[in-house]
C-alpha cells in the first residue's frame, strides 16, 4: 500500500510539471498570436519607410544642373537646352563669372539673363551637367493645402496609417509655412524619421533644411 502511494504521488508530480509547462507555452503564443510585442515596431518601421519615400517623392521633382564659367573678356555664353533637358531653365549666379543654369518643368519660362545666341565660344567653358531629385518649395505648399483635405489626401497617397510632416531649420525651428500637425491619441505607437534635405522654389533658391515625418 506504502508503495502505490509513492508512485501515485510521484505520477502526480509528473503531471503537474507537464501541466505548467503546457500553460506557458500556451501564454507564450498567445502573447506573440495576440500582442505581438516584436512585430510591431517591424511593421512601424515598415510603414515608416513606405510613407517616407511617398511623401518625398510627391514633394520632388528632377533637377538638372550645369555650370558655366565665362572668362573675363566677355561675360557671355550660349548652350543648346534641349542637349542637356526639354524642360524650362533658370540661372543663378553661383560666383562672379559662374553661372549654375537650372532645368526643371517648376520653371514657369526660360530665363538665362547672360545667355546669348551669338556669343562665341572662346567666351565661355561649359561644365558637368548632372541631375537629382530635390523637394520643390511649391509642391510642400500644394501638400500642406491638400492636408487640410486630410482623408482625401490619404487615399490618393495610398497611405493608410496617419502621418504628419514639418520642415526645420538646422537650429531645429521650425518653418511654419512648410509644415502640418496633428493630435496623436494617447497611448499610440508612433515614430519619427528626420532626415536633411534640399528645396529648391521656383526661382531656383535652394534651401538646406531638416524634413520631419512622424507615422502613428
Amino acid at each position: 500500500m506504502k508503495t502505490y502511494l509513492k508512485i501515485n504521488k510521484r505520477a502526480q508530480g509528473h503531471v503537474e510539471m507537464i501541466l505548467s509547462f503546457l500553460i506557458f507555452i500556451s501564454a507564450v503564443i498567445f502573447i506573440f498570436t495576440f500582442l505581438n510585442p516584436l512585430s510591431q515596431p517591424k511593421e512601424k518601421i515598415s510603414s515608416m519607410n513606405e510613407i517616407k519615400t511617398t511623401i518625398i517623392g510627391n514633394l520632388s521633382s528632377d533637377i538638372g544642373q550645369l555650370s558655366i564659367i565665362t572668362n573675363e573678356t566677355e561675360d557671355c555664353y550660349n548652350f543648346v537646352p534641349s542637349d542637356y533637358s526639354n524642360n524650362n531653365y533658370f540661372e543663378i549666379e553661383n560666383a562672379p563669372r559662374k553661372y549654375i543654369i537650372f532645368f526643371s518643368e517648376i520653371f514657369q519660362e526660360n530665363y538665362a539673363s547672360k545667355k546669348d545666341d551669338l556669343c562665341s565660344s572662346v567666351y565661355y567653358t561649359i561644365g558637368s551637367y548632372s541631375e537629382d531629385k530635390i523637394i520643390v518649395y511649391e509642391k510642400v505648399i500644394e501638400m500642406k493645402d491638400r492636408y487640410l483635405a486630410y482623408d482625401s489626401l490619404k487615399k490618393s497617397l495610398r497611405i493608410k496609417d496617419d502621418f504628419s510632416f514639418n520642415f526645420m531649420d538646422f537650429d531645429r525651428k521650425e518653418i511654419p509655412e512648410m509644415s502640418v500637425s496633428k493630435d496623436i491619441p494617447a497611448g499610440i505607437v508612433r515614430d519619427s524619421y528626420d532626415l536633411p534635405v534640399r528645396v529648391i522654389n521656383s526661382s531656383a533658391n535652394i534651401q538646406e533644411l531638416i524634413l520631419n515625418i512622424r507615422v502613428w
